[in-house]
C-alpha cells in the first residue's frame, strides 16, 4: 500500500524570533533550498505523490513556493499537529498516510521505515533518534522490540516529526486542536497498543531547524559534509558571478544570481541566490539570505535582506 503525504507547515515559527517574520519555518533556506522540499523530497522519492500541506502562518507564501505540487489545508486558528493531521487525512482519503513536520531535514531510509511499520502491524511508528538530553525535552522510551512504552518522561529517544499512521490511528485523534502525541499516542501507550519507533542511526545527520542558532548549525553542517542532499550544498552556481580577486576558501555554497565583489573573502558559509557580498567583505560561519547585502564583516549569524540576527 503507498501511503499518502502530508507536511505540517502551519506553525508560528516563535523561537526563530525576527527570521519568522520574514519567512515561515517552512521555508528557511538550507543552503538555498527551502527546507519544506527536504520533505516533499524525502515523499517522492519514496514513491508518495499525493501530498497534503497545512497552512497558517504566512501560508501564501509556502503556497507561492510549492504550487500544485500538493493539495492544501488551509487553518484559520492552529489546529496542531493531531488536528492538522486528522483535517488533511479528510482531504486525502485512503488508508495510510506519512507525516513530516516541513522544518525537518533528515538522512532517512522512508521506504524502511514502512516497511518496519507494515511488518509490525503498527497503527503508527515514530521515527525517532538517539539524544542525551532527551529527558530534557520529553524523552521517548523505546522497548527492545521497539514499541514505544512511554513518552514525555523516561527513555533515550527524541521524537523527530516523521511518522506513519493508519486511518484507524486518525480516529483516535480528537476533534479539534490537539497534540497527537498527548492524546492519540498516549492513550496507545497507556493501553500497549501497536504504537512502535524506527531509530534513526547514531550520527545520521537531523536538523529541525527551531531556532536561528539551530538553523546556523545545519547549514554549516550540510556545507561540512554531514550528508549528501538531493542538491549541491557546496561549490559556486552557473549563474553567479564571482570576482576574480574574491577568495572563495571551502567549504562555500554560492547560489544562482548571487554576486561575490572585489577582494570579498568568503568561508564556511552560505551566499544564497541573487544575494551581493560587497568589496572588500568577509563573510564566514554564516548564511546570506537570497536577495540580501552583506559589508563588513558578517559572522555567525543570518543576514537576511531586513538585517542581521545573530546566531552564535
Amino acid at each position: 500500500m503507498i501511503p499518502h503525504g502530508m507536511l505540517l507547515a502551519a506553525g508560528l515559527g516563535t523561537r526563530l524570533g525576527p527570521l519568522s517574520q520574514e519567512r515561515p519555518k517552512p521555508l528557511l533556506p538550507l543552503v538555498d533550498v527551502p527546507v519544506i522540499r527536504y520533505g516533499l523530497d524525502l515523499l517522492r522519492a519514496s514513491g508518495i505523490t499525493r501530498i497534503a500541506i497545512n497552512l497558517h502562518h504566512m501560508g501564501e507564501q509556502i503556497r507561492e513556493e510549492i504550487g500544485d505540487e500538493a493539495i492544501y489545508s488551509e487553518e484559520s486558528e492552529i489546529l496542531g499537529t493531531g488536528g492538522g493531521i486528522k483535517r488533511m487525512a479528510e482531504l486525502l482519503g485512503g488508508e495510510r498516510f506519512v507525516v513530516i513536520n516541513a522544518k525537518v531535514a533528515v538522512d532517512l531510509d522512508l521506504p524502511a521505515v514502512i516497511d518496519g511499520h507494515e511488518r509490525r502491524g503498527a497503527l503508527a511508528t515514530m521515527v525517532v533518534r538517539p539524544d542525551p538530553d532527551s529527558k530534557r525535552w520529553g524523552a521517548i522510551d523505546v522497548d527492545a522490540t521497539g514499541r514505544v512504552r512511554g513518552m514525555l518522561a523516561e527513555g533515550r529517544h527524541m521524537f523527530t516529526g516523521i511518522h506513519v499512521i493508519e486511518r484507524a490511528l486518525v480516529a483516535r485523534i480528537p476533534q479539534g486542536p490537539c497534540d497527537i502525541v498527548r492524546t492519540a499516542y498516549a492513550e496507545m501507550v497507556a493501553a500497549r497498543g501497536p504504537l512502535f519507533a524506527h531509530a534513526l542511526a547514531e550520527g545520521a545527520f537531523f536538523a529541525e531547524n527551531s531556532t536561528p542558532q539551530r538553523y546556523l548549525q545545519a547549514n554549516l553542517a550540510l556545507l561540512d559534509g554531514a550528508w549528501r542532499a538531493p542538491w549541491p550544498t557546496t561549490g559556486v552556481s552557473a549563474t553567479a558571478v564571482v570576482d576574480g580577486t574574491a577568495v572563495l576558501d571551502e567549504p562555500v555554497r554560492v547560489g544562482a544570481g548571487a554576486r561575490v565583489g572585489p577582494g570579498a573573502w568568503l568561508r564556511r558559509c552560505v551566499v544564497g541566490r541573487d544575494a551581493v557580498v560587497e568589496a572588500g567583505a568577509r563573510v564566514h560561519d554564516a548564511v546570506l539570505w537570497p536577495g540580501a547585502v552583506a559589508r563588513g564583516e558578517i559572522s555567525r549569524c543570518v543576514l537576511t535582506p531586513r538585517g542581521r540576527v545573530d546566531a552564535g
